[in-house]
C-alpha cells in the first residue's frame, strides 16, 4: 500500500535547499570539482562573450570611423565646390565633413617635399596652375552603408572620384576577430559538455548515497518532482557558485586591462566597451550560463533515475 503525504510548498522549498547544502558538505571533493569545472566553463564562456561583444563594438567603431574621400574636378569653381558640399550633405547622412582645398593640399605637399622651394613643385607639374583638387573628407552616421554612399556620391556633379580610406585593413581586422570568436566558442562548447557530464555524475553519486531514503520517500507517496527538487537545487548551487566566481575574475581582469591600456596609451579608443556599460549584461549572461549548466546536469541525472 502506498501512503499519501501532504507537503507544504514553503517547507518543500526550504527543505530542498537544506538537503542540497548538506549533500554538498558530505561530498566536498566532488562538490569542489563540480564548482571549479563550472567556474572554468563559465569563465571561457565569459571570455567568448567579452570577445564577441568587443568585436562587434570595435568593428562598428572601425567602420564608423572610416572616411570617404570625395574629390572635386580640378576645374570646379569655389561656388561649385560649395554646392558640392550641400549636395553631399543632402545625399547621405553625414556625421562629419571637412574640406581640404586644393591650395591647402598643395601647401601640405610642398611643405613635405619642397619646403625650401615651393615653386619647384609647380614647375614639376608643368606650370603655375595648381593641378590638385578640392577634397571632402566625409564620415557617415552609419558606417555600414559605405559602399552604397560611395556610389551615390560618385554620381554627383563636379565629382572627380570617390575613395574609402583603409577599408581593406579594417575588413581584415574584422575577419580576424570573427575567427578568434569562432575558435573561442568551439572551446566553450567542449567545456559545456564536460561540465554537464561532471555535474551529472556528481548528482549520481549523491543519489546513490541516498538511494534507500529516496525509495522510502517514493513508497510514502513523494512525487518525482519532490524527489528531484533537492538534486536540481544542488546543481543550481554548483552553477551559482561557479558562475559568481567566474564573474568576479572576469570583471577583475577586464577592469585591470582597461586601466592598463588607459595608463599606457591614454585611452582605450573604440576597441573596448567601457567597464560601466558591460558589467550588467556580462553578470546576467555569466550567471545564467552557470545556472543552466548546473540545473541541466542535475535534471539529466535525476531523469535517468526517476524514469526507472
Amino acid at each position: 500500500m502506498v501512503l499519501k503525504v501532504r507537503i507544504n510548498k514553503e517547507d518543500t522549498f526550504m527543505n530542498s535547499i537544506k538537503v542540497a547544502l548538506n549533500s554538498m558538505r558530505r561530498n566536498v571533493a566532488m562538490t569542489f570539482a563540480s564548482v571549479i569545472l563550472v567556474f572554468l566553463t563559465v569563465l571561457v564562456l565569459g571570455v567568448v562573450t567579452l570577445i564577441s561583444m568587443n568585436t562587434a563594438y570595435a568593428s562598428k567603431g572601425a567602420v564608423d570611423n572610416l572616411t570617404i574621400y570625395v574629390r572635386a574636378t580640378p576645374e570646379a569653381t569655389d561656388e561649385q565646390v560649395a554646392q558640392l558640399q550641400k549636395d553631399i550633405e543632402a545625399t547621405v547622412a553625414v556625421n562629419k565633413i571637412e574640406l581640404e582645398t586644393k591650395e591647402q593640399a598643395l601647401d601640405k605637399f610642398a611643405n613635405k617635399l619642397y619646403k625650401d622651394n615651393p615653386q619647384a613643385l609647380l614647375d614639376l607639374f608643368g606650370g603655375d596652375a595648381n593641378p590638385l583638387s578640392d577634397e571632402f573628407k566625409v564620415q557617415l552616421v552609419d558606417g555600414s552603408k559605405l559602399d552604397e554612399a560611395s556610389q551615390k556620391l560618385s554620381a554627383l556633379p563636379n565629382v572627380k572620384d570617390v575613395g574609402i580610406g583603409d577599408s581593406e585593413a579594417t575588413n581584415n581586422f574584422i575577419k580576424f576577430m570573427h575567427r578568434v570568436t569562432f575558435f573561442s566558442l568551439f572551446i566553450a562548447l567542449i567545456m559545456i559538455v564536460i561540465s554537464i557530464f561532471i555535474v551529472t555524475n556528481t548528482i549520481k553519486l549523491t543519489i546513490t548515497a541516498r538511494i534507500e531514503e529516496i525509495e522510502i520517500m517514493r513508497l510514502v507517496g513523494a512525487t518525482k518532482g519532490y524527489v528531484r527538487t533537492p538534486f536540481v537545487w544542488e546543481g543550481i548551487l554548483f552553477g551559482l557558485f561557479g558562475g559568481g566566481l567566474a564573474f568576479i575574475v572576469l570583471m577583475g581582469a577586464y577592469n585591470f586591462t582597461m586601466n592598463f591600456l588607459a595608463g599606457s596609451y591614454g585611452s582605450t579608443g573604440d576597441l573596448f566597451i567601457p567597464f560601466n556599460e558591460i558589467i550588467v549584461p556580462l553578470f546576467v549572461i555569466v550567471i545564467v550560463f552557470g545556472l543552466v549548466i548546473g540545473a541541466l546536469g542535475s535534471f539529466i541525472s535525476t531523469h535517468k533515475y526517476l524514469k526507472k
